[in-house]
C-alpha cells in the first residue's frame, strides 16, 4: 500500500504510446480514491499526440472535482504549444472561482504572454491581482524582461510586492548573475516592503559548477542596502553532495554583520551522504557561539536506519545540553511500516518531562491502509490528558470518562461549606472498566452527630452521586457508587447510580 492509500495503478496507453488511461485500486483489488481524491483520470489527444483534455473519475466513473477542478481542455498552437487552458467543473462548464489561462509564444516557442480571462472571455486578475505578464528573450532564449499588467493593460505591480518590471542579465555561462526590479515609470523599485526594508536589484557570483556562493544587494540608488534593515552581501559554502554547510551575513566589503531578520551572522551545519542534516550551529560577527531566535545554539538530529528522523536535541552556546519550549531532546519511534507511533519529550537527564504546551508524549495510531486514526497526549506522569481521532482531515476530540474522572480527583478534596455540613469530597476513583467509587466525609465522628444530621448527609450523597454521573456525561453502562464516611474512616452509607 502506498503512503496514498493506493495498492495498485493500472496505464492504459493508446496505439501511439499516449497514456489514455490512469487507475487506481485498493489490495483487494477495487477502484479507490485512495487519498488523492479520485479513482481515475483519462486523456485525450490529437492525431500529433498532443494532449486536449484531462478529466477525474471518482469509483462509479463519474466526474469529481480535485483541488475545484474535474480536469481541463486544451488549445494548441501548429508547434504543439497549449495557448488556452479551460479549467472545467462537473457540469463541463468552466470550474467556478477559476479562469481560463490564454498563452502566446515568439517564433522560437518561448512563452511571451500568459493572460487570464473569466468565462465570457473578459480580462480578469488572478491571485496575485494581474491580469497577465509579457516577457521578452535574447538570442541565447533566456528571459531577460518580465512586465506585469492589469485589466486595462496598464502595469501594475506584481501581487503585493513594488514592482512592475524585473529585468535579468546573463553571464557567458548562461547563469542569471543579475535581477533588477522598476515601477511603471522604469524608475527603479523596491523589491518588496517598505521603501527602506528591502533591495532594488540583486547580484550573484557562482562557483565552478553553478551554485551561488555570494550575493550582494542594492538599493533604489544602485548603493549596498542598509544593513541594519537588509543584509548588503550573503555568502554561502557547500559540501561535496551540493547541501549548503555555511551561510553568512556581510557589510557588502566582506565583514561579518547580524542579519537584522534572523539575529544571527552566520550558521554551519553538516549533513550526511542521505541529504540528512545532522546539525545547524550559530555565530555571532565576532565569530562567537550564540543563541537563535528559537533560543538554542545547536540543534543535532539522529536518523533511524531507515532514514527516518529518531531525536532532535538543543544545546546552549558551550555545547551543553539545554531545555528549548521545557525539553531538551525529541524522541521519535516508529513501527514496521516506519510510521511514527511515539514522539516523547525529554529532560537533560533523558527523563521524561512536560514541554511547555503542557504534554510530554504523543501517541499514534494508525488505519490499516496507513492513515493515522488516533493521537493520545499524554504527562510525563504517564496520565493521558487528551485523546483526537482524525475524522475527514480534522482533529476531533473524543470522550474519555476516565480521563474526567481523573481530572476531577485531581482536585480533590474539595470542602462543600458550611451550606453542605462541611461535608468533604476526599476522593475519586476508577475501579475496574465500568465503575466509579466517589468518598465522602463529614468533619465528625458518629458518635457526635445526631440521627438527622447524619440523614442529611446520606441525602447529601445521593444528590451527589447523581450529580457526577450527570456532570461527567459518564456512559449508561458505568456506575457511580457513593460511599460516605464519619471523621474516623468508619461507614455510615453507600449508594449507586
Amino acid at each position: 500500500m502506498s503512503n496514498e492509500g493506493i495498492a495498485i495503478t493500472e496505464y492504459k496507453y493508446d496505439d501511439n504510446g499516449n497514456e489514455v488511461l490512469r487507475q487506481f485500486f485498493d489490495k483487494d483489488n477495487k477502484p479507490t480514491k485512495g487519498y488523492i481524491g479520485f479513482a481515475q483520470k483519462a486523456y485525450t489527444y490529437d492525431d500529433k499526440g498532443h494532449m486536449l483534455s484531462d478529466r477525474y473519475y471518482d469509483v462509479k466513473n463519474e466526474l469529481v472535482l480535485v483541488d475545484g477542478i474535474a480536469g481541463n481542455n486544451y488549445k494548441r498552437d501548429g508547434h504543439g504549444n497549449i495557448i488556452e487552458e479551460f479549467p472545467i467543473g462537473i457540469d463541463q462548464k468552466m470550474a467556478k472561482g477559476r479562469l481560463m489561462v490564454r498563452y502566446k509564444y515568439d517564433e522560437k516557442d518561448n512563452p511571451i504572454e500568459f493572460a487570464v480571462f473569466n468565462s465570457d472571455g473578459k480580462p480578469a486578475t488572478n491571485s496575485n491581482d494581474t491580469h497577465k505578464y509579457t516577457q521578452k528573450f535574447n538570442n541565447r532564449n533566456q528571459c531577460i524582461e518580465t512586465c506585469y499588467y492589469n485589466t486595462k493593460g496598464e502595469l501594475t505591480p506584481y501581487s503585493d510586492h513594488n514592482y512592475c518590471i524585473e529585468r535579468s542579465e546573463y553571464d557567458e555561462r548562461g547563469l542569471k548573475v543579475k535581477v533588477s526590479y522598476f515601477d511603471k515609470n522604469n524608475n527603479p523599485a523596491i523589491y518588496y516592503g517598505s521603501q527602506d526594508g528591502s533591495y532594488s536589484s540583486l547580484v550573484s557570483e557562482y562557483d565552478m559548477y553553478g551554485r551561488v556562493i555570494k550575493q550582494f544587494f542594492f538599493d533604489k540608488n544602485g548603493l549596498p542596502t542598509d544593513p541594519k534593515v537588509m543584509v548588503p552581501e550573503g555568502a554561502v559554502e557547500y559540501d561535496k553532495w551540493g547541501n549548503v554547510i555555511y551561510l553568512a551575513s556581510l557589510d557588502g566589503k566582506g565583514n561579518l554583520i547580524r542579519n537584522p531578520q534572523t539575529g544571527w551572522s552566520y550558521m554551519r551545519s553538516e549533513y550526511d551522504n542521505k541529504g540528512n542534516v545532522l546539525w545547524v550551529s550559530y555565530f555571532n560577527e565576532k565569530q562567537q557561539a550564540m543563541l537563535c531566535k528559537d533560543g538554542y545554539h545547536k540543534v543535532v538530529n539522529t536518523y533511524t536506519n531507515s532514514n527516518e528522523k529518531e531525536t532532535v536535541s538543543y544545546f546552549d552556546v558551550s555545547e551543553k545540553p539545554m531545555l528549548v519550549n521545557g525539553y531538551h531532546k525529541e524522541q521519535y519511534k516508529y513501527d514496521e511500516n516506519d510510521l511514527c507511533i511515539e514522539l516523547a519529550y525529554l529532560g537533560k537527564t533523558g527523563k521524561a518531562v512536560d514541554n511547555d504546551y503542557g504534554f510530554s508524549k504523543l501517541v499514534f495510531t494508525y488505519n490499516k491502509d496507513h492513515s493515522i486514526r488516533d493521537r493520545k497526549y499524554y504527562s510525563a506522569a504517564g496520565k493521558m490528558l487528551l485523546h483526537e481521532q482524525n475524522i475527514n482531515g480534522s482533529w476531533v476530540k473524543v470522550k474519555n470518562w476516565q480521563k474526567d474522572v481523573s481530572d476531577f480527583a485531581d482536585e480533590l478534596p474539595l470542602d462543600l461549606g458550611e451550606d453542605a455540613g462541611n461535608l468533604v469530597i476526599q476522593s475519586a476513583k476508577v475501579i475496574g472498566s465500568s465503575r466509579v467509587e466517589i468518598v465522602m466525609v463529614a468533619p465528625k465522628s458518629k458518635y457526635d452527630m445526631a440521627s438527622s444530621m447524619i440523614d442529611a448527609y446520606k441525602q447529601l450523597l445521593t444528590a451527589f452521586t447523581e450529580y457526577v454521573k450527570q456532570q461527567l456525561e459518564l456512559p449508561k453502562n458505568v456506575t457511580v457508587k457513593g460511599i460516605l464516611k464519619d471523621s474516623k474512616g468508619r461507614e455510615l452509607s453507600t449508594v449507586s447510580r
